[in-house]
Order: structure tokens, then C-alpha cells, then sequence
């Protein structure tokens, strides 16, 4: 009896140590494969970020790199009838947007942000670092209709001038600029 006990608290010690392997090695690919750490935005400044988008019942809006599609999932209750996309590249926040929004009909979907047809969005949200901002811009001028509303989080585009700034007022360092653009 004592043996088998023993031989199930080995079992179940070795499956742990396996689930934590392979969450280890998905973060690290994360690390390696992505341009951008998971850092989520501030509620209040997600908040903020909506209102500057100026949505409607029409919008289509993207996130790219959405993280744990935080921004998608206040939009979407704000203005139940836009259609929501989140783009992400790295595994473990894709699966938490998966998870996050399995009982509604945002999209998510694993892909670069780089790679992706921003033809029919009306309106970007994003939380990027600026090496990859500055890389994003030209695609969204080539992809995106006039008119198209960009919102991004913390860095500006470098070399454009935002239509608007919005200072968030919170303790934490992150999640404190927002600015808009218009294509």
C-alpha cells in the first residue's frame, strides 16, 4: 500500500514538473519569437483609449498584438455590434484572448501583426514598442482607408504628429499616453 502511494506521488510530481516544462519553454519562445512582451494596458487607460477611437456600431476594430484582448472585450460590450479583431503573435496571451473571449464573437488570431491585412479596420488600437511602431506605420498607410483612426499606447509614432494626446492619471508608470492618428 505504502508502495503505491509512493509510486502515485511520483506520478503526479513528474506530470507537475512536466506542465511547468511547458509552460517554461512556451514563455521562452515567446521571449525569442516576439517583438513585444505581454504588458497589459491599465483599465483606465483602456477606457480612455475607446473614447479617443470615437467608435460606432459600424467600427471594425484591431488590435494588434492584443495581448489578453482586454481592449476588445470593453469595446465590444461598449458597442455590441462592431466587429473585433485581435492579432497576437506570442502563445500564451493568444490563449488567454482565446479563452478571454470564447463567449463572444471577437476573432483572435494567431499571426504577425506584420503579416496582416488591415484593409478593413477602422480603427487600431495598439501597445507596441516604438522599433516596431515605426515598422508598423507604413504598412497601415499603405493597408488602411483614409480616415482610419489609430490609437497607440505609451509611444508615439516617431515622425508623425498626433491629432491628439491624452494624459492617464494613475499611479503605475505604464499605460499613461495615448495618442490618436488618422490616416
Amino acid at each position: 500500500m505504502i508502495f503505491f502511494i509512493f509510486v502515485s506521488l511520483n506520478i503526479i510530481l513528474v506530470l507537475l514538473f512536466l506542465v511547468y516544462l511547458f509552460i517554461f519553454g512556451l514563455k521562452v519562445y515567446d521571449l525569442l519569437m516576439t517583438d513585444v512582451p505581454f504588458v497589459p494596458t491599465k483599465d483606465i487607460a483602456v477606457a480612455e483609449a475607446i473614447k479617443l477611437l470615437d467608435l460606432n456600431n459600424n467600427s471594425v476594430l484591431y488590435d494588434l498584438g492584443c495581448g489578453n484582448a482586454k481592449v476588445l472585450l470593453e469595446a465590444k460590450r461598449l458597442f455590441p455590434q462592431i466587429k473585433a479583431v485581435g492579432i497576437e503573435k506570442g502563445l500564451i496571451p493568444f490563449f488567454f484572448a482565446r479563452w478571454a473571449t470564447r463567449k463572444t464573437n471577437i476573432k483572435i488570431v494567431y499571426q504577425n501583426i506584420f503579416k496582416t491585412d488591415l484593409a478593413k479596420a477602422t480603427h487600431i488600437y495598439c501597445y507596441l514598442y516604438p522599433k516596431v511602431i515605426a515598422r508598423l506605420m507604413p504598412i497601415m498607410e499603405k493597408q488602411c482607408a483614409k480616415g482610419t483612426m489609430i490609437v497607440t499606447c505609451d509611444y508615439p509614432f516617431v515622425g508623425k504628429t498626433s491629432e491628439k494626446i491624452v494624459k492617464v492619471e494613475h499611479d503605475g508608470k505604464l499605460s499613461r499616453n495615448l495618442f490618436l492618428y488618422r490616416i
